[in-house]
């Protein structure tokens, strides 16, 4: 069943939520809307709250139907899953695709377990169930039983606060309610991981050298192609990397967006930093005044704060600044723990949640949260903004067809609100050795335009959620 203190945490998710994707008239309607949370013996015995327009049940996971529907909403459809029983003598709106189940006295209460739901996604409870990880300790997408039935594309959260804020606007307006402006332009928060800003450092060329024999041994021909990178960036070491990075800056800047960079220095090696301080700090100065700096968590700190603080240091000494925003490498993280450990190192607001193998919601959210910390019963301090896609998933997943993918998710997020999270690094938006790849950034920028995104940075996401959490009901 869930706590007092969890049904707290998913109240206030979803509330500061809305305050950050919704425009003021739809969240005026949606704070003056009687909403009450009720026990499922007390909705099956109609000892509904007689004020309460809509009851959103806190149901046993007994009751709860394992099945997935669509359902039309405004310019989109609804996926959702979890549905909860009709009970006795109450309506439904829809017999196979419900959204709504309508009580003997005029309550309506959704088909789905929001409540229940919506807290297993924020806290990742799939993944404590299953324990899987794979060889560098991730929870990957292939492992969530989300991912073979493409619910990982699935914004569950968004979803649910869109179904919600519209039947408010429905008995606040009547037929007036498509008239009131609804969810803000879709938010787009564009990064960089700066795993390397040259191609001539050891490993990279050694992966080539490796890639140019490998042929022989099936009796072929050595790959020639391979070889060629070695020289050009032996001779221009920038080529393809620092020069991406610098490209795809000022791609953002013919578009009116803005991206944070995410330093990896500290130590060297494989899993490491590739490029060295000295050159990194050299390079930054040349986008420095365009964009933010944040900090990319070597594979060495993951729970140890000595490493952790000297990395963070180091990028202080070779910027001016002390990053509060980062994102893991390799993205390595473990969801019951890092945050925690994270947030004691002033770690503000986090890009790590996400998948290296697919395009999707982690977390079943497109937008900012602050993780559940079971030490405390509660919120967080830090914010976790999700990420939705970076390069070699997009090109994994999608293929040649990724710009009718992206599309789409960019179109249902523009209907539901959202905030879209892209990584692009540096030797992938411009390098032959990655044609699957090339030109990929831009056209996706173009998707964003399209659909009137606003550009925001971890920075200003945390600003804006800060100064709307002041606004939002204490605990």
């Amino acid at each position: 069943m869930t706590t007092p203190q969890e049904l707290d945490y998913v109240r206030r998710a979803l509330a500061r939520h809305i305050h950050f994707h919704f425009h003021g008239d739809a969240i005026a309607t949606y704070e003056a809307t009687t909403i009450a949370w009720v026990e499922w013996d007390d909705l099956v015995r109609l000892a509904l709250p007689p004020d309460a327009s809509i009851v959103i049940p806190i149901a046993p996971r007994d009751l709860i139907e394992p099945v997935i529907w669509n359902v039309p909403f405004r310019d989109t459809t609804l996926t959702f899953w979890d549905r909860l029983p009709l009970p006795e003598s109450w309506q439904s709106d829809d017999v196979d695709s419900p959204l709504w189940y309508k009580s003997p006295q005029g309550h309506l209460m959704p088909a789905w377990d929001l409540a229940g739901t919506m807290f297993d996604l924020l806290t990742m409870h799939e993944e404590r169930v299953s324990g899987c990880r794979d060889h560098m300790g991730r929870s990957i997408a292939t492992m969530s039983p989300r991912h073979a039935d493409g619910r990982l594309q699935v914004p569950f959260i968004n979803n649910s606060a869109a179904v919600l804020v519209d039947q408010c606007l429905r008995q606040d307006c009547g037929g007036d309610a498509s008239a009131v402006p609804f969810a803000k332009p879709v938010s787009i928060c564009l990064s960089h991981d700066l795993d390397q800003l040259r191609g001539d450092d050891f490993w990279t060329q050694a992966a080539r050298f490796w890639r140019f024999l490998l042929p022989l041994r099936r009796f072929c021909a050595p790959n020639f192609s391979a070889f060629g990178h070695v020289f050009v960036n032996l001779f221009h070491p920038r080529k393809f990397f620092m020069d991406d990075l610098l490209a795809m800056v000022s791609a953002e800047k013919a578009r009116g967006f803005r991206s944070i960079n995410y330093v990896l220095c500290g130590k060297r090696g494989r899993f490491g930093a590739r490029t060295s301080s000295r050159i990194i700090g050299r390079y930054l100065q040349e986008v420095l005044p365009d964009c933010e700096i944040g900090i990319h968590y070597n594979h060495n700190t993951l729970g140890h704060a000595g490493p952790f603080n000297r990395q963070r240091q180091e990028i202080k000494t070779l910027t001016s600044i002390l990053p509060v925003a980062g994102r893991a490498h390799y993205l390595k993280m473990e969801s019951q723990t890092s945050f925690q450990f994270w947030e004691t190192q002033g770690i503000r607001i986090d890009e790590t949640l996400g998948y290296p193998d697919a395009v999707g919601y982690r977390a079943g959210i497109a937008g900012p949260f602050r993780p559940f910390d079971e030490t405390k019963e509660g919120e967080a301090l830090i914010f976790s903004l999700p990420l939705v896609a970076m390069d070699s998933a997009v090109a994994l997943q999608f293929g040649i067809d990724f710009e009718t993918a992206i599309d789409s998710m960019v179109h249902h997020l523009s209907v539901v609100g959202g905030t879209f999270s892209l990584l692009f690094h540096p030797g992938m938006f411009a390098n032959p050795e990655h044609p699957e790849t090339m030109e990929m950034y831009v056209r996706v920028l173009e998707i964003f335009q399209k659909y009137g995104a606003v550009s925001m940075t971890p920075l200003s996401i945390l600003a804006d959620l800060e100064t709307g959490d002041k606004k939002l009901p204490q605990s």
